[in-house]
């Protein structure tokens, strides 16, 4: 049975029935793109955009995996986003036809959301206009190449894996370690998500509800970062499982004179205590060596001040998960800890909101960048959505 096969597969469902998924997938896409033509930004190529569009170019050139628009020329972002582009510039698609296939995605999102709200609470609501609101806000417009417009749909399936009754135990622990690779692939914070999805591994095992040869399932990130780092290897001189760029936005959010304000590359200085002079003992022509340095003493600082590091984490987690989303993502949670209280999915829900409280723990960790607490919203539409609407139907 695929991905997208139905929850109650009794019977097809009433045509209207049909139309109505549709329109809820469609619709918020449908606004969104109204919203970039209006301001003349349907397709807009930013400097990240541009970062993993010449890597998947120069594989196609002349078989490099590496980009070419940063001055550090061995600059490693991690693999699930390059190879994707690569596969899609393999076929023709041009930046258009890229931002057309994320919008192809974002409304898949929107199904798949509807699809986990049915499954969990037995009717959907309307998590994909939660969801929408959400990217308008982060400002992740459809038009451009970001990130998150492809790890998103992945989280939106993981959910919906998680939330179907309609799969065995072995086929749920096949889609769940697949997707959480995936998700890694696009953003390494992301494996957080393999906790919860081992831990539910080896409960399946323990109660002899899936034969032992799925933990062969164990062995894919161990192949997926090895592979990786042999071809980074190749173009660098240098085993880089994931990325080498990470190191300085952690030494930049962890250090002496750092701020917990949203970050801006434009006011990097005041992270640095006002004095830009303070990255250059760690200047080297190689941008491997430069990052490792620059990692080793973000986590000095931590170690030689965890007080100062929790605080600026709990102001972070408050700027980035409270006030950037207006409370949003703290009603989320609430509603997730209610909605788990009265629900026969409590195992389920309680892990979902634990581990979207870890990742938002983890991404506060770092700078403050708004688009990046965007991680949480599948989540997040669902919980909201389904609290909307109960209480709606009790008014």
């Amino acid at each position: 049975m695929s991905l997208l096969s139905l929850h109650n597969s009794s019977g097809p469902r009433p045509p209207r029935r049909v139309l109505t998924e549709l329109a809820w997938a469609m619709l918020p896409a449908l606004g969104l793109l109204i919203y970039d033509l209006a301001r003349g930004e349907l397709v807009r190529l930013q400097p990240d955009a541009q970062l993993y569009l010449s890597v998947a170019d120069n594989f196609l050139a002349s078989g490099r995996f590496i980009q070419n628009v940063r001055a550090a020329g061995s600059f490693v972002v991690p693999p699930g986003l390059p190879v994707i582009l690569t596969l899609l510039r393999l076929v023709g698609l041009s930046p258009g036809g890229i931002a057309a296939v994320q919008y192809a995605l974002f409304a898949l999102s929107c199904f798949l959301l509807r699809r986990t709200e049915e499954a969990l609470f037995g009717r959907p609501g309307i998590s994909p206009a939660v969801y929408a609101l959400a990217l308008f806000r982060a400002r992740l417009t459809l038009g451009n190449v970001f990130v998150e417009h492809w790890f998103l749909p992945v989280l939106c399936a993981i959910l919906y894996m998680a939330a179907r009754k309609d799969i065995t135990p072995g086929k749920r622990l096949f889609w769940l370690h697949l997707l959480t690779l995936f998700a890694a692939a696009l953003r390494p914070v992301l494996a957080v998500l393999y906790i919860p999805v081992l831990v539910y591994t080896f409960s399946v095992l323990r109660k002899g509800a899936a034969p032992c040869r799925v933990l062969w399932l164990l062995l894919l990130p161990c192949l997926l970062w090895s592979a990786n780092a042999a071809v980074n290897h190749r173009e660098t001189g240098h085993w880089i499982a994931a990325e080498n760029y990470a190191g300085e936005d952690m030494y930049l959010a962890n250090n002496p004179g750092t701020r917990t304000e949203l970050y801006e590359y434009e006011n990097r200085t005041l992270f640095l205590g006002g004095d830009e002079s303070a990255l250059a003992a760690y200047d080297d022509p190689d941008p491997t060596v430069r990052d490792a340095a620059l990692r080793s003493a973000a986590l000095r600082w931590i170690a030689g001040h965890p007080g100062a590091f929790c605080r600026n984490t709990a102001m972070k987690f408050l700027r980035l998960f409270g006030l950037y989303w207006l409370g949003g993502f703290f009603l989320s949670l609430a509603a997730g800890v209610w909605l788990a209280g009265k629900s026969k999915n409590r195992v389920l829900l309680r892990t979902a909101v634990g581990t979207a409280l870890a990742l938002a723990l983890v991404t506060s960790a770092g700078l403050a960048v708004g688009r990046y607490s965007i991680v949480v919203w599948p989540l997040s539409s669902v919980l909201l959505s389904v609290t909307a609407v109960r209480l709606f139907r009790k008014n």
